[in-house]
Formats: structure tokens, sequence, C-alpha cells
């Protein structure tokens, strides 16, 4: 399965073996934010309300595909900006979190069923100032969200994923853009963008080494 991002074509299942096309999922119009297209994240698996589907957030937001025939389940455009949509969606039981840059922000959905289908409802928003990762990626351990915040920043950043409350957050002296590693109650930023690792209390955001 993979993200050509056509309209009618999103998504894409095809047959291992010969390359033959199991089925193409077409989108309707997500809504006015972002554009047409395919985004830079990876498509992850939910059984959110009970339905195997491929959840992937496109350039027009989010979307949830149903993995046995492709059909369009749920789509969510307020995540979407204009410009590149690239962190990999968070999916946990019947929850779906996502966050993008260039002043957008974050947001939790849940899956609820819908007919013979599943429809996504909007728990809460966390507005550019409080949550909007970048690139680097999301991690999710126990019930709370570790990321990097802010557009071109990556400040170690830590919210529940439940409420959207954040729990800490860390203006380091160097932006540290880059992935997120969970190692032993750590989180363990990769600054790409000056060569540092760092490693901070799961808990408190504390700063515990670097290197």
């Amino acid at each position: 399965v993979f993200t050509p991002g056509a309209r009618d074509a999103a998504l894409v299942a095809v047959d291992k073996a010969t390359g033959r096309d199991v089925w193409r999922a077409a989108i309707p119009d997500l809504g006015p934010k972002g554009r047409d297209g395919a985004g830079y994240s990876s498509i992850v698996i939910s059984n959110g309300a009970g339905v195997k589907q491929y959840v992937q957030l496109l350039g027009r937001g989010l979307v949830g595909i149903r993995a046995s025939d492709g059909k369009f389940l749920w789509g969510h455009n307020g995540v979407a900006n204009g410009v590149a949509n690239i962190s990999t969606p968070l999916v946990r039981a019947n929850w779906v979190f996502a966050s993008t840059g260039y002043q957008t922000g974050s947001a939790l959905l849940e899956l609820q069923p819908k007919g013979d289908g599943v429809a996504a409802r909007e728990l809460y928003f966390l507005d550019a100032k409080t949550l909007q990762n970048h690139h680097g990626g999301l991690v999710l351990v126990g019930n709370h969200v570790y990321a990097g915040h802010g557009h071109n920043k990556g400040f170690p950043i830590c919210v529940d994923f439940i409420t959207g409350k954040v729990a800490w957050g860390v203006k380091t002296p160097q932006p540290l853009i880059g992935g997120v590693l969970a190692t032993a109650g750590d989180l363990v930023f990769n600054g790409e963008a000056n060569g540092w690792f760092k490693a901070f209390d799961a808990k408190t955001g504390k700063e515990l080494w670097k290197y």
C-alpha cells in the first residue's frame, strides 16, 4: 500500500507478487486548507471503531481508508498546511493524533462507527503556539506524546495524549531539528542542525546528558 496522492488514487494497494491494482482509494474534497497531493508521512494501520484502516496525512489533511476495499472512511482538514505535511500520525485504539508545522498545530481525533463506515470527531486542537511539530516526528509513550515543538525549532515538549495539556516544554539554546527516540524512560533528541544528541527526563524535561 502506498500514497500516489492523486484525488482518484490517494492511496493504492497492489498485489505484491504482480504489481496489479487491488484497489485505488478516491478521496472527496477535504476542505480549503493545504494543497492536493501526498505529504511526507508514512501510512499507519488503525483498527479504530472496529474497522481495519490505513491512516495517512496527505496534503489536504488526515484520511482513513478501509483496508479491505479502499473505501474512503473519513477525513480531517484542520491539521493541514499548504507547504509540507511531514510527520507520521500516531494511532492508538480509537484515536488518531497528528501535528504539522508552518504555523498550523496539532489535533486529536476520535474514530466512531457511522453506518457501515467510520466518522472522525475532533477532541481537541492545539494551536501553533502550543504544539506544532515541523519535522522529527512524534513518539507516544504511555499516555504522553513527545515531540519537537516550533516551526524549524524542535524544542523538546511533552503533552498528555488524551487531554492535550502540556506536561513540560524546554527551550534549548540551540534548536534540535531532528529525530526523537524514547529509551529507558528518557527522551533522546537528535539535533541534526547542530550535531547534538541530547537526553531529557521523560517526566520533567530536565536535560540529562548531551553528546
